[in-house]
């Protein structure tokens, strides 16, 4: 039993947890060689019922293309208007549909610009999509508290159990 909960805490145990993606010193984690942000859009970044990033988001990434990331936005949402306006409007390549935690999205977009994975830094609110699709490519992952607590009952539901896999794992 030891072995499997040690899996599961290093399948599930982010790098970081912060509060929002404003916490994240970019600076810090470019000094370390960290050289791309794979960010995740929906509670992460922008809101459920927001169609674009706010201005302290905007800044933020901003900031990061300034310091000499690329960033990428990797989702799971089926919208690609959505990631579409969102990439658009920060000047940025956006994958939807991205089918996280398996990182079949994440390897094409390490193959095709040919980055390092153990370079990136993969950005989001969920353990069970985010967390594990950077740790599984071998990335770094960071887990940032959901930006709206209000969602729907399978998201709520979700969030429960990833809060009880992050207590039994001793993260919280």
């Amino acid at each position: 039993m030891k072995q499997y909960k040690r899996l599961i805490k290093a399948l599930i145990s982010p790098n970081v947890m912060v509060d929002s993606v404003l916490d994240i010193n970019l600076e810090d984690y470019y000094t370390k060689g960290f050289r791309q942000i794979f960010l995740d859009i929906d509670n992460t970044v922008v809101g459920l019922t927001e169609a674009t990033c706010n201005l302290d988001i905007e800044h933020w990434i901003n900031t990061a293309k300034k310091v000499g990331f690329q960033v990428f936005i990797v989702s799971n949402n089926i919208s690609w208007i959505r990631i579409y306006k969102v990439a658009k409007q920060m000047n940025l390549s956006g994958y939807y549909f991205a089918a996280k935690p398996l990182t079949f999205t994440g390897d094409f977009i390490h193959q095709k610009h040919q980055l390092d994975h153990q370079k990136t830094l993969v950005v989001g609110d969920q353990v069970l999509t985010d967390v594990i699709f950077g740790n599984w490519m071998g990335s770094y992952s960071i887990l940032v508290d959901p930006i709206e607590r209000k969602s729907n009952k399978i998201k709520k539901a979700q969030y429960k159990l990833e809060n009880s896999l992050l207590k039994w794992v001793g993260l919280k």
